[in-house]
């Protein structure tokens, strides 16, 4: 697609929010940041600002073309293997004292965690705080924090964004959600990770994780409510027959488990599993078991369930667009619904719709964007979906393997044994290569 200029009329707009912005380290780039104020009724409005990859990578560049063949930054030990080059990362990473441009996805929050409404804009954003999650977790520690020289400017902050994500976490537990008590689980993304589902992390990751997750839910409601393409995250449900033989291995193993229906499993059940052998002396044994019968999450053209989540109606992820092409993509349709999106069904008529809230779904009966980029969007994803999830496996299993050397070289060490090699400069070359 041509590169389309931004609409003089729609500038970009500082966040509607009293607090600035702070943004999280987990593995470089710094992508998102986020803020949020008490509401005075009760409950929050959460911020979360993404950085604006889409204005910086032009479809068909060459930039373009290299950051789709990759597909998904590899995660190599202590090597990360970019999508993008590392001055463009630096360009569009959300540092302090630094104007970024944005997308901030505003959402409403009340004091149960239901989300009531949101907003997302085109904007422009000036980080004045960056923590690492180590450095977040010793201003909420009891003892630590006072010696801690942000503490007093960041554990209001910090305390707020932790109810936030509680009721968010007890709001998606409500619906029928699980976690996974596995603390070796990769999330590079903040985000539900390789998994599909939550899984034991620190609390600081674990809340931006939750609100991260609510807002790709929330992109993904507006794009289909708007009826444009999107490429969305689904996950099947597991194989009922897997689950009947994990229930059978796990009720000799103490459990007592059993499906509510035999012929379809839901996420509640995992919820309830997750519940029945916490504690037990085969707690981890199990859950990894349970994780080994969950099929994994793929990209798709159209929403479906996302069992990991358990989600009903689409999921989609948009907040790493330096670290993931999808997201980038993702980011390029809300650009040109915000650039060239219809509000009205005709020209004329007086009344419109605002296309960056959700007080528009139900609404709209025309198509938003015009036909030749609609079909454009429609044409570029059905090609890229299949690659896209292809590129995040390839990544998956070099992570993998890679793992797989650091325990065989420790037992190496530890029994002086002889074990097969891994090539760490294979691994690099095997996943640029796209093999």
């Amino acid at each position: 697609m041509p590169p389309k200029p931004r609409r003089k009329n729609s500038p970009r707009e500082e966040p509607k929010t009293s607090l600035t912005p702070t943004s999280f380290l987990s593995d470089p780039p710094v992508e998102r940041a986020l803020s949020i104020e008490t509401r005075k009724s009760g409950g929050w409005q959460v911020g979360i600002h993404i950085s604006d990859a889409a204005e910086y990578v032009q479809p068909e560049t060459p930039i373009d073309r290299e950051a789709r063949k990759r597909g998904t930054a590899a995660h190599l030990g202590e090597k990360i293997i970019a999508v993008l080059p590392a001055i463009l990362n630096e360009r569009c990473s959300l540092l302090p004292d630094t104007e970024r441009l944005t997308f901030s996805i505003l959402l409403t929050l009340d004091e149960s965690g239901e989300l009531l409404e949101y907003e997302i804009q085109a904007s422009v954003i000036q980080i004045d705080y960056h923590l690492t999650y180590q450095q977040a977790q010793a201003i909420l520690e009891p003892g630590d924090a006072e010696d801690h020289p942000l503490s007093s400017a960041l554990r209001p902050f910090l305390d707020q964004i932790g109810a936030a994500s509680q009721a968010a976490r007890q709001a998606r537990l409500k619906r029928g959600a699980f976690e996974l008590n596995l603390p070796d689980a990769n999330s590079h993304f903040d985000d539900e990770g390789e998994l599909g589902a939550f899984a034991t992390a620190p609390p600081a990751q674990s809340a931006v994780s939750e609100l991260v997750v609510l807002a790709n839910q929330a992109v993904a409601a507006h794009l289909q409510a708007l009826g444009v393409p999107a490429i969305y995250r689904v996950q099947p449900m597991p194989d009922p027959a897997d689950i009947q033989e994990f229930i059978k291995l796990s009720n000799n193993l103490g459990g007592e488990l059993y499906l509510e229906t035999e012929e379809e499993v839901l996420p509640l059940d995992f919820q309830r599993f997750t519940q029945q052998f916490a504690g037990l002396k085969s707690e981890r044994v199990l859950t990894y078991l349970l994780e080994d019968t969950m099929k994994p999450a793929v990209y798709s053209t159209t929403p479906k369930p996302h069992f990991g989540l358990g989600l009903s109606e689409g999921y989609t992820r948009c907040t790493s667009p330096l670290s993931r092409y999808a997201d980038l993509l993702v980011l390029r349709v809300l650009q040109a619904v915000f650039e060239q999106g219809r509000s009205s069904r005709t020209t004329r008529a007086k009344e419109k719709v605002d296309l960056h809230h959700s007080s528009c779904h139900g609404q709209i009966t025309w198509n938003v964007l015009p036909p030749d980029l609609h079909h454009e969007f429609e044409t570029e994803f059905a090609s890229a979906v299949v690659h896209l999830t292809e590129r995040e496996r390839v990544a998956e299993d070099a992570e993998s393997d890679l793992q797989g050397l650091k325990k065989t070289g420790l037992m190496k060490e530890t029994h002086r044994a002889n074990f097969p090699g891994f090539d760490y400069r294979g691994a690099v070359l095997w996943f640029l290569c796209g093999n």
